[in-house]
Parts: C-alpha cells; sequence; structure tokens
C-alpha cells in the first residue's frame, strides 16, 4: 500500500489523515492525533505539510479559542478519495486470498481490538 500511495506522492501516514478528515470534517488536532496513535507534535508537524500543498486546512473552533477545527480542500478530496481506492483496492486483494469465514473470524477479532484499544484511548486523557 506504501508504494501504491507513494506513486500518488502521499505517505501512509498522511493518508490516514487525509481519510480521518474526510470522515469526519472539522475534527480537532488532537483527536487525530488519538485515532491516528501519533504524538501531537507528529501530526502538527504533518498538518503542516498537509496545508503547505493544498490539501488541508484549519479553521477557528467557534466555541475554543484555542482550538482548531481540520477540514481538506477540495483537492484534498480529490486526493483522499484517490488514496482510499487504493487502500479498497489493496483489501480487496488481499481479503480474496482466505475465506468468508477466515475474514468474518478477523473482522470479530479486530472489532474486540478496536474496542479495548477505545477503551485504553478513553483512560489515557
Amino acid at each position: 500500500m506504501a508504494r501504491r500511495l507513494g506513486a500518488l506522492g502521499v505517505r501512509l501516514a498522511e493518508h490516514e489523515i487525509l481519510i480521518n478528515l474526510r470522515r469526519d470534517p472539522g475534527i480537532a488536532q488532537q483527536t487525530l492525533a488519538r485515532r491516528c496513535f501519533n504524538a501531537k507534535s507528529h501530526i502538527s508537524a504533518l498538518l503542516t505539510a498537509l496545508e503547505a500543498r493544498g490539501w488541508v486546512r484549519r479553521a477557528a473552533d467557534p466555541n475554543d479559542a484555542r482550538a482548531r477545527k481540520l477540514f481538506l480542500t477540495p483537492a484534498g478530496e480529490r486526493l483522499a478519495a484517490r488514496t482510499l481506492a487504493v487502500q479498497i483496492e489493496v483489501a480487496a486483494a488481499m481479503a480474496e486470498t482466505v475465506s468468508a469465514k477466515t475474514l468474518a473470524d478477523v473482522t470479530t477479532a479486530m472489532g474486540k481490538i478496536s474496542e479495548r484499544l477505545r477503551v485504553l484511548l478513553d483512560h489515557a486523557d
């Protein structure tokens, strides 16, 4: 996946940010950092680079003067759609190598893992 994203000029960490902003426009940087399991400083540096490339914009949060809401620009939206297509293609290629039952078992296991991570994140603040 990293190689295919690289052909679009995007690193995996940048793809993760683009997809999160596409799924949840206006999220806070702190929320994004938690979702990406990265330090706020690392996310901040990535956002600055994405902003410089014209893919992300930050806007003031009307409810919190200290916070900034994050959005994709139109160019960022187009790029996020392309990187998502890469992700879907790679996931489909991986999935076609195993049975439907195995995929169901993996889905169940990942759901449990995700729930545990959510609990850990909720208690990290």
